[in-house]
């Protein structure tokens, strides 16, 4: 059985409350870098420990990521699909599924609504709603090339 998380990167300022000018360099607060830290220990008490980890290149998903990783004790590798540039389909096939001939368990970290989408599809609902620092686990029995819907089972839900 595989298991892929979808996390979604912590709690956020606006840029212009940030201090930056795009929404790309918009950081964590300090309560998104809490979130991340305590839904990393979720995901230990549950004995979850990702094989790989992957983020968005943007400043707040890496700093979840790095958060994250600090306290599971791996490393993520960014990834540009996972920006929030891509649709659901194309994330899927080019990003989350290929990470799977390598591992068993897949943490991503990236953004709304893209991660309710993936989640949604692959549970057989609609979109699915995912607050800052929450995430899904999610059951994959076997790992489609492409996202298809109602392949997998929800382990459980951090919200």
């Amino acid at each position: 059985m595989k298991k892929l998380v979808l996390m979604r990167h912590g709690h956020t300022y606006s840029a212009f409350q940030s201090g930056v000018d795009c929404d790309a360099k918009r950081p964590l607060s300090e309560d998104g870098a809490q979130d991340a830290r305590k839904a990393a220990e979720r995901l230990k008490e549950k004995n979850i420990k990702p094989d790989i980890v992957v983020t968005s290149t943007l400043l707040r998903a890496a700093q979840t990521a790095q958060e994250v990783c600090r306290v599971l004790g791996c490393s993520a590798l960014p990834h540009e699909r996972l920006c929030g540039a891509f649709g659901a389909a194309d994330v899927w096939k080019d990003c989350i599924a290929p990470c799977f001939d390598k591992a068993d368990t897949v943490l991503v970290v990236g953004h709304q609504p893209g991660h309710g989408i993936i989640a949604g599809t692959l549970l057989g609902q609609g979109e699915l709603s995912l607050p800052p620092g929450g995430f899904y686990v999610i059951n994959l029995a076997s790992v489609p090339p492409e996202l298809a819907p109602g392949c997998a089972t929800l382990d459980f839900a951090y919200l």
